[in-house]
């Protein structure tokens, strides 16, 4: 990190700190707290023990330091906590006990005072635990946590995605101790409907009960307890006007029983005339209490915000747009990642409010969240501030054969299950998309989306949507989607754009269509938008894809991404000195706007539009190429015009190979001193061809993904990284590398004339691999034209297959020189090279399959894109 950018990052630091301590005061976010977001602790009927802070380190039974809860504790091995906690014995005999949590990475065993409770698949979704009665004592109480690192598989999908979040490890988001009474509500299914201004809500409450003798001797029972013997209680819905607190609909009490350790799930209906609806621009909300009563006494009180609204896809001017409360609205989205600096996706309440602040500035109506479920707080601000939620499934990027797993499905239905429960309630989540950059053309991915597509209908009143990539656009099946978001990684992608431009959105005959585009920026890079990696062509290609949209009538845009966040592997797409940092953000890290952000809120909010500065950088070959391959031919022809034998070996080694390779079994001498140099001549050109691919390639995503498979080492990974944004170490480095290699093709050989009469040494090996790899002296003028040549649509594909084509004949070429030096039948040597490139394509084909199923996704996105 050089000076210029540390100081660009501390002064991001300062100015995101004062605007969050200015805002603090300014009322721009009313105050709201944690538990406030979370129907499950928030009543004044439970009792509420915080468990954020520090927590012991536990190793062999021993502390061994400290840990803060919540936030990531690093690594990938099982990690334990401990924490001792007080509870009155009064409180403890009133209440059922629970542990909540709002959120972790990835599963959790339980233990309290030394009894196991149970190990729970957690995930970024709200989840609580029972605690059994009488595990739980008066006075002094001890809750172990052990934090299960997520499964194999599971963490090759989440690292194989394109632009992959980190994977933490811990306790990401805040945990409590809550004490219910004896019989509570556990959560709540509803349905809202509009009729003639009257609002009409469906409620279905799940009653639980726990020691249900603690509230009071069932009637007509001795003292002892029968635990057969159900209790009676009532249950009453009422709706509270969030602005007054008055009551303004309510079922009455009604008569239900329970018995000890059971469920029950009474259905209510109530209406309100005139009822105000919620919307983007007015999210109007009402607070649903389900009240429990146990002769007469309000025991348990539960309460959920929700709207009156109605969405839907309907046709507007020909064209397919959202219904919202019958009315039509175009969605201006962003994606959003919960992270931060130094406290990754454990953010605290005022970090959310302000991005929400930041987001109501920008003017989008809705945000879109791909990794893990909303955090409770941000859900609570979308519905009170008006910000629809599409929320996604953790299903994307998945290869088919690996969706079809069965620990892979299972772990995405009991996710589907728990997220449809924990969103149905909130008026601003808008749909469930179930899938992102799948094959489209799979009959298991198919058959993926009609199951769960099923399931979240029975389960859910939201909308259904998927995410494809736009390479896929004809591809694409509707399938019973509500609406579709379509991807489109670049401006080179716009093709497709103009293809539903054209076609009037006929490849989707029911579902809405939403695009979405975004580009990552190298932050201190102004060259204006000339330089793809600029801030100004970020703006631009929002400015440009935002305009396609409009004009080709879709429902809606989407933007990726609303910050800065933090990357499970190094990038090389951009030239950041931070790696693991995806800057692809309307904002940085630390919130600080860029271009982009003013562009897109200008063209939201009908402004005007910053001006951008092009600034023409042109498009040249890095001078590295160019004068590396001018010295190596320089090099090359000062060797042959000063030794006509050399020009006699040359000729002839192309000409009359047989005869060349004759000479070397006879042992006629060939300078080394002139093969030494045709030898670094050699990895010079095809190192020079490397560099300058790598170099053309640094900044395509599809390449970066695939290079991610093939690389699974973060070490190696990062080593390329850092030579491919340095032409002159890239050219050094390769040009070594197969320098390298063909001394070790050497060994190779010369280990094999063991097996063979003739009498082989190291240098007639080293001989025959750097004669045979003759036809690479093409790779020189190619090396220095290569890098322009790929920008020209009609050579990028002459130029691969060119060298190709030369590989291949140069490995036929030591494949002749080797039957010939050791005097082998020719067909014996093409059989055991043969045997030995198929097992060795095989063994690291198998090698990359077996780590993590590495085969699967190469062909996946080199077919998906």
């Amino acid at each position: 990190m050089n000076h210029t950018q540390r100081t660009a990052e501390m002064a991001g630091r300062f100015a995101f700190l004062l605007l969050a301590i200015c805002l603090m005061p300014t009322g721009l976010i009313g105050a709201i707290t944690v538990q406030e977001s979370a129907p499950f602790t928030a009543s004044e009927t439970r009792k509420v023990y915080d468990l954020g802070g520090q927590w012991q380190l536990i190793e062999d039974g021993v502390a061994t330091g400290t840990a803060t809860v919540p936030g990531d504790l690093g690594g990938n091995e099982p990690v334990r906590l401990r924490r001792a906690l007080r509870i009155d014995s009064a409180i403890l005999a009133r209440n059922s006990w629970h542990l909540q949590f709002f959120g972790m990475a990835d599963a959790v065993e339980l233990t309290v005072n030394g009894r196991f409770i149970m190990q729970y698949p957690g995930g970024m979704i709200p989840f609580a635990i029972r605690i059994r009665d009488g595990i739980l004592r008066p006075g002094s109480n001890t809750i172990e946590l052990n934090i299960l690192p997520t499964s194999q598989l599971a963490a090759n999908v989440q690292r194989n995605g394109r632009a992959a979040p980190k994977q933490y490890l811990g306790i990401l988001r805040e945990v409590f101790l809550v004490g219910t009474p004896h019989i509570w509500t556990e959560s709540v299914r509803l349905r809202t409907n509009v009729q003639n201004g009257t609002g009409q809500l469906s409620v279905s409450a799940r009653i639980m009960s726990g020691m249900i003798e603690k509230l009071r001797q069932v009637q007509g029972q001795s003292d002892e307890f029968n635990t057969s013997s159900n209790l009676s209680f009532g249950v009453e819905a009422r709706i509270v006007d969030q602005r007054s607190g008055i009551v303004i609909s309510s079922t009455g009490a009604q008569t239900s029983q329970i018995g000890r350790a059971r469920e029950v799930t009474p259905t209510m209906s109530l209406s309100v005339p005139g009822a105000r609806l919620w919307s983007p621009s007015s999210p109007n909300l009402y607070d649903l209490e389900i009240r429990v009563i146990v002769d007469g006494m309000l025991v348990d009180v539960f309460r959920q915000p929700f709207g009156f609204r109605s969405i839907a896809i309907g046709m507007v001017d020909g064209s397919r747009r959202f219904i919202v409360n019958d009315t039509a609205i175009r969605v201006h989205a962003v994606d959003y990642i919960e992270d931060a600096p130094e406290r990754g996706p454990a953010l605290s309440v005022g970090q959310m409010q302000y991005d929400v602040t930041l987001m109501k500035t920008l003017g989008v109506n809705a945000v879109r969240i791909t990794h893990g479920s909303p955090h409770p707080v941000f859900l609570s601000l979308c519905d009170r501030y008006g910000i629809m939620v599409l929320a996604d499934l953790p299903c994307s990027d998945i290869p088919a054969d690996v969706l079809g797993e069965a620990e892979l499905s299972t772990r995405l239905r009991n996710s589907a299950e728990r997220t449809l429960s924990y969103l149905d309630p909130h008026p601003s989540v808008l749909g469930i998309g179930l899938s992102d950059g799948l094959d489209e053309q799979s009959s298991e991915v198919t058959r993926y989306h009609e199951e769960m597509a099923r399931y979240t209908r029975r389960m859910s009143s939201k909308l259904v949507f998927k995410t494809i990539s736009s390479r896929q656009l004809s591809l694409a099946s509707e399938g019973g989607f509500d609406f579709i978001i379509v991807n489109f990684a670049s401006l080179a992608d716009s093709s497709a754009m103009m293809l539903l431009r054209r076609r009037d959105q006929a490849i989707f005959t029911s579902a809405a269509v939403l695009a979405q585009f975004g580009s990552r920026v190298s932050p201190q890079n102004t060259n204006g938008f000339s330089d793809q990696l600029s801030n100004e062509a970020q703006a631009l290609l929002i400015s440009k894809y935002y305009t396609w949209a409009t004009s080709a009538q879709l429902a809606g845009m989407l933007v990726w991404s609303f910050n800065d966040y933090r990357l499970e592997r190094a990038t090389m797409l951009v030239d950041h000195y931070d790696p693991l940092l995806c800057t692809s953000g309307l904002v940085d890290a630390y919130r600080q706007r860029r271009v982009s952000f003013e562009m897109y809120k200008a063209l939201i909010n009908d402004e005007k539009l910053p001006l951008l500065q092009a600034r023409d950088i042109g498009f040249t070959t890095p001078i590295v190429f160019i004068a590396g391959g001018v010295l190596l031919a320089i090099m090359l022809a000062l060797v042959a015009n000063r030794s006509r034998r050399f020009r006699e070996y040359f000729l002839r080694a192309l000409v009359r190979p047989y005869n060349f390779y004759a000479d070397i079994r006879d042992q006629r001498i060939l300078s080394t001193a002139q093969t030494g140099v045709l030898a670094g001549v050699i990895s010079g050109g095809v190192g020079l061809v490397i560099a300058s691919f790598l170099y053309f390639v640094r900044v395509n995503p599809n390449v970066e993904s695939i290079l991610h498979i093939l690389l699974p080492s973060d070490s190696l990974y990062s080593a390329l990284r850092y030579v491919a944004w340095h032409p002159e170490l890239s050219t050094l480095a390769w040009s070594t590398a197969v320098l390298i290699w063909l001394g070790l093709l050497s060994v190779a050989l010369r280990t094999g004339a063991a097996f063979v009469r003739s009498r082989i040494s190291i240098r007639d090996t080293f001989t025959i691999v750097t004669w045979s790899g003759l036809p690479y002296i093409i790779m020189l003028p190619i090396g220095i034209a290569l890098y322009q040549a790929l920008s020209d649509n009609e050579l990028s594909l002459m130029v691969p297959l060119t060298v190709f084509m030369v590989s291949i004949w140069v490995m036929l070429r030591m494949l002749r020189a080797t039957s010939v030096v050791f005097d082998v039948r020719p067909s014996v040597v093409y059989l055991i090279g043969l045997c030995l490139l198929i097992i060795v394509v095989a063994a690291a084909v198998l090698s990359l399959d077996f780590t993590n199923h590495g085969f699967s996704f190469l062909t996946h996105y080199m077919y998906v894109g």
